[in-house]
């Protein structure tokens, strides 16, 4: 997204951005922050850090002094490149492994950060095992947001490295009502790469229509949505007409 196309985002009452260090090798953070400026106190910015560890890591004392080092410099480059002293939501970034985001480094780490004030809220993103993660969320009870796939197919195909991924929309329903009635924040994602969407037989299917079924739904709090041109931001925005 360009700086224009933020503003105008902003200018339409639009108050939640999505950033994160791997976008465009963190020029898309220093975008949003060159973009948000002055009104930084008006906008809620979600950023994403990765954890570079996998389950057999976990063993190795050398590999978790790794990881939580790349999330100290990730977390102070965010900070940087975003023109803030705080970010408002910080997420680990395409998680995969219960294992690995309830490590009790990794939630000490997050913690850690809140405390400081460098973060406001902690969590994570997920592509994959999208219900066992939100299940096993739900039996730790640590975290603030999930980020998960969500939109009205149960599937998506990413745009960028071709990966599929579908997941049990019952299931995931039924974890994600489960964590915001604990308090969770959710945040749906790929909101529109199951394709447009008709709400009722007397209507066209459209992008706007997607984010409309998500609403319907009453399942999470907020979206995700990309937007290219100011032309979407309008397509989006009737999602809400």
């Amino acid at each position: 997204m360009e700086p224009a196309l933020v503003l105008a985002v902003l200018g339409a009452g639009i108050n939640f951005m999505d950033t994160g260090r791997s976008y465009f090798r963190g020029q898309n953070e220093v975008m949003v922050g060159r973009a948000v400026g002055a009104r930084r106190k008006e906008v809620i910015i979600q950023s994403k850090l990765r954890v570079n560890l996998t389950g057999e890591q976990l063993k190795s004392r050398e590999d978790i002094n790794r990881a939580l080092k790349q999330m100290e410099d990730s977390l102070a480059a965010s900070l940087r490149a975003l023109n803030t002293d705080y970010i408002d939501i910080m997420l680990i970034h395409g998680a995969e492994e219960a294992s690995i985001i309830h490590h009790p480094e990794i939630m000490k780490f997050f913690e850690e950060k809140k405390k400081e004030g460098a973060i406001r809220a902690h969590g994570f993103s997920t592509h994959l095992n999208q219900v066992e993660l939100v299940r096993a969320e739900n039996g730790a009870g640590f975290y603030d947001v999930i980020m998960t796939t969500y939109n009205h197919k149960g599937a998506y195909v990413h745009m960028n490295t071709g990966r599929k991924s579908s997941w049990d929309q019952d299931a995931l329903e039924r974890e994600l009502r489960q964590a915001r009635e604990r308090g969770v924040g959710l945040v749906a994602m790929k909101t529109c790469s199951g394709g447009p969407y008709a709400t009722s037989a007397e209507v066209r299917p459209s992008y706007a229509g997607a984010l409309r079924w998500i609403m319907q739904r009453n399942v999470v709090h907020t979206m995700a949505v990309a937007m290219a041109s100011h032309e979407q931001i309008r397509e989006n925005l009737r999602a809400w007409d």
